[in-house]
């Protein structure tokens, strides 16, 4: 869109890519200390059940809802936002040249059916 701004550089995406995976890794590495599989015996045979153990309920309830946040609520307000903000730069603009009512008709039809386009994607999302 502005292609006179900087482009993304090699080294910065290693570093982002980087910082991604070791947020990814430890998120995700609270299950190996929470999770424990137990062995009880049934119907002859020794089955497993896994669940989590908490040192307190407060820590579970924590966890989850940082989970929530972090994987869902706020990628959807980042995703609405940028969504939004694209309907109103393609809402506002306007095609460069003389006055043509045929045209300019045309494109206000277009500008309705990208915006209908993120209107149900953005509520679908939700």
């Amino acid at each position: 869109m502005f292609p006179l701004h900087g482009r993304w550089i090699q080294s910065r995406c290693k570093v982002i890519l980087l910082v991604i995976w070791v947020v990814s890794i430890s998120l995700g590495s609270v299950q190996l200390f929470v999770s424990k599989a137990q062995a009880f015996p049934y119907d002859g045979r020794t089955v497993y059940d896994c669940n989590e153990y908490w040192p307190s309920s407060k820590d579970r309830q924590a966890y989850t809802v940082f989970i929530l946040f972090a994987t869902f609520v706020i990628p959807l307000i980042l995703l609405s936002l940028t969504y939004v903000n694209i309907g109103v730069k393609l809402w506002r603009h306007t095609c460069p040249g003389n006055v043509d009512e045929r045209r300019d008709l045309n494109q206000i039809k277009a500008k309705r059916k990208v915006n209908d386009t993120l209107n149900i994607f953005l509520f679908n999302m939700q």
